[in-house]
């Protein structure tokens, strides 16, 4: 276990990951860097998202998800198996 000096995550944190990883996500060159980091900030939400919310909901919070490289991120950074199968699944489907 990692053991880390930072806060934990709560809704209004997780918001603004969520926004600020939108906004990435819509620039011509997002930067990777910001990327991989809100996406490992909101790696809980996600996960609840995906066991609880319709596909068109996750996507419309995590646009990113549309795109192969980011799936395949979420793979290397911990998220289950069936999460990302779900992702790579609905990526064909958009």
């Amino acid at each position: 276990m990692q053991v880390t000096d930072e806060p934990p995550e709560d809704d209004l944190s997780i918001r603004a990951h969520l926004l600020a990883l939108q906004r990435e996500c819509g620039k011509s060159a997002p930067s990777d860097t910001v990327m991989k980091e809100k996406l490992e900030k909101t790696t809980s939400h996600r996960a609840e998202m995906v066991r609880s919310q319709p596909v068109d909901e996750v996507l419309k919070a995590y646009p990113c998800l549309r795109q192969e490289k980011w799936v395949l991120v979420l793979h290397y950074t911990g998220c289950s198996a069936t999460s990302v199968l779900f992702f790579m699944f609905t990526h064909v489907l958009y």
